[in-house]
């Protein structure tokens, strides 16, 4: 096992195509190996282009691609691994310094909001929480950045299986609100980053002095893909059908599950 690492989860040949885009431009600002998990595989030509990059074949349809998401300890080469979405670009320096992060702590994720108790949270959210049995309040991290040491047994072991049962008896749909139902359940002890404070991940605005930027779509008169010269693409997002998924909702216990 090598000891650090980006991993990337690259489904579907439109995704193989972004993918081998926003990694070609990271490559300009990281020389740590680079793994791409995919089930492609014709792939983009632009490949050709970046350097240090490894592809591990797995034959699962595309709808499954958060099932190796919330599996990743089973894929990953790298004892210590930074996942990143593929619609993301590293585009400063500086990345490697995520891995000193861990020190002391279980996993490294970037908060994006933080709930309390009386707030209203997304429909969506107050569905995975009740199958959790998780209760306010509860950080939300992102899903598109997250680091953690494969050695570490908690994080293997509990959060991950957790993680990826929450998800299928959820649904089989997004996965990020049970990422972090997970983490609190197995009591995670986590890096928890900010963009403001840490410039290490910024996730739905553009921050140019952040590392690690996701896409925005458009913000502020930018445009991500512009921005970074990268292809457009047919996003595969089956589950995102209803418009009730997404609307504010009071927070009230329901009937918890085991999971």
């Amino acid at each position: 096992m090598f000891d650090r690492g980006i991993v990337y989860l690259v489904f579907g040949r439109e995704y193989d195509k972004l993918a081998a885009h926003t990694i070609a431009y990271s490559r300009q600002f990281t020389d740590l190996p680079i793994t791409v998990l995919t089930n492609v595989l014709s792939r983009s030509e632009k490949w050709g282009d970046v350097p240090s990059v490894s592809f591990v074949y797995i034959p699962k349809d595309q709808s499954l691609n958060r099932a190796v998401k919330t599996s990743l300890p089973s894929f990953t080469p790298y004892k210590k691994t930074l996942y990143l979405d593929c619609d993301s670009v590293i585009q400063i320096p500086g990345v490697d310094a995520v891995f000193d992060m861990l020190d002391g702590h279980d996993i490294v994720l970037n908060q994006y909001m933080d709930w309390k108790e009386g707030d209203q949270v997304v429909h969506i959210a107050r569905d995975v929480m009740w199958l959790a049995g998780v209760t306010l309040p509860l950080t939300v991290y992102c899903g598109a950045f997250i680091c953690w040491d494969n050695t570490n047994e908690n994080v293997t072991q509990n959060f991950f299986p957790m993680w990826n049962k929450l998800w299928v008896n959820s649904g089989r749909g997004r996965e990020m609100f049970q990422m972090c139902c997970a983490a609190k359940q197995t009591k995670l002890k986590v890096r928890s980053l900010t963009t403001i404070k840490d410039k290490m991940f910024s996730p739905n605005y553009p921050t140019p002095d952040c590392v690690v930027q996701h896409n925005y779509n458009s913000n502020g008169g930018l445009d991500f893909h512009t921005e970074f010269n990268l292809p457009r693409i047919q996003e595969y997002k089956p589950f995102d059908q209803n418009p009730l998924d997404w609307t504010w909702v009071d927070f009230e216990e329901g009937s918890s599950c085991t999971i």
